[in-house]
């Protein structure tokens, strides 16, 4: 019989990682067709994924930051300094405001005045592109599994099936990874069950 190993559960910061990493050339894209006037918003990310793409997104053509009620680094603005942006930059702004409250300065900074990005369908094309970097027939096998368990509702959202990738991944991409990691849908992990 073969060592078993523990299964490593994907964090939040690989979850944030490969997050950013998917969104930034789709946002970059944006904001290179954006022009000048072009007041742009995204609400709907975790804050440690926002500040990794106010770094990765930095460029002279355009201004990028994260709302902050007291800034302490480049990319990050109070509400003050985004209205200002908002009223007097020349070239397009992106701004991330992170979950939470509202401060009364920050209700100026709603959808009439910055046009929301939607990244609803983020969800399931990360998990598309995970899938992607499983290598057949492991691929295959993992998909049918994973299209089984939607089907019979055990997998409710794509965010679960974004996990369920990860944690393969980061356990090596095996046929018993992608076994033991069936646990995260509330099953038995079966070692076995995609080889």
């Amino acid at each position: 019989m073969t060592d078993l190993k523990p299964i490593v559960p994907a964090s939040a910061d690989d979850h944030h990682d490969v997050l950013a990493e998917q969104l930034a050339p789709r946002l970059r894209e944006v904001l290179k067709q954006a022009g000048p006037g072009h007041r742009l918003r995204v609400t709907t990310l975790p804050e440690p994924v926002m500040t990794r793409l106010a770094i990765a997104l930095k460029d002279a053509r355009w201004r990028v930051c994260v709302l902050s009620e007291h800034p302490t680094a480049a990319h990050e603005a109070t509400a003050a300094t985004i209205i200002r942006l908002r009223d007097h930059s020349d070239v397009p702004v992106l701004v991330f405001f992170p979950p939470g409250p509202r401060t009364a300065s920050e209700d100026s900074l709603d959808i009439a005045t910055f046009t929301e990005l939607s990244l609803a369908s983020m969800a399931q094309h990360l998990a598309d592109v995970l899938s992607e970097r499983l290598a057949e027939p492991l691929r295959g096998n993992v998909r049918e599994v994973v299209k089984h368990l939607a089907e019979v509702r055990q997998i409710r959202h794509p965010d679960e099936q974004v996990n369920y990738l990860l944690t393969v991944l980061k356990n090596g991409g095996t046929p018993e990874a992608a076994g033991a990691a069936v646990y995260l849908f509330g099953l038995v992990p079966d070692f076995e069950l995609v080889t």
